[in-house]
């Protein structure tokens, strides 16, 4: 989040605790997990940095190969079960006009909508999807996906990906 510009939050300390939670662990991840609104910028975004720095995790050289990234690793989540597909497609839909966005984000941005309508609403149709029920856009869902998949087997970096 922080190469896209957008505000170092609860987010932040969201990922930090899931990344405590899944094993890792560095001084300033367990700071960040702590951390609590309000949330100072000029703080977070150096409380990042550094735990970034701690973690070995690379920086992104520019919004857009950030914006690849995190689409990518979002599509993943919800392919391998990880994520609720409701949630994960909120955040690509946050940034999908953003300038710095994949350009093939379109399909999942309408099953955002469609699932909205659907499950949040309680429709029984949506014009976004009209080829999908209640009883079915989970499993529309997780196709387009594993279909967004296939068509970057190699990851935002143009690296074999595993798994």
């Amino acid at each position: 989040m922080h190469a896209l510009d957008h505000p170092l939050d609860e987010e932040c300390v969201g990922w930090a605790v899931s990344e405590l939670v899944a094993g890792r662990d560095s001084p300033g991840l367990r700071v960040l997990a702590g951390e609590a609104a309000p949330f100072d910028k000029f703080e977070m975004a150096s409380l990042v940095d550094r735990t970034l720095e701690q973690l070995r995790i690379a920086r992104f050289a520019c919004a857009e190969e950030a914006a690849a990234a995190l689409t990518f690793e979002l599509v993943r989540q919800i392919t391998a079960g990880e994520s609720d597909p409701g949630d994960v497609l909120f955040r690509i839909h946050r940034f999908f006009h953003e300038p710095y966005a994949p350009n093939d984000l379109g399909e999942l941005v309408d099953l955002y909508w469609a699932r909205l309508d659907l499950i949040v609403e309680g429709a029984d149709f949506s014009w976004y999807r009209t080829d999908c029920t209640p009883q079915t856009i989970d499993a529309v869902i997780l196709e387009e996906c594993a279909r967004w998949m296939e068509s970057h087997p190699h990851g935002p970096s143009g690296k074999a990906t595993s798994g």
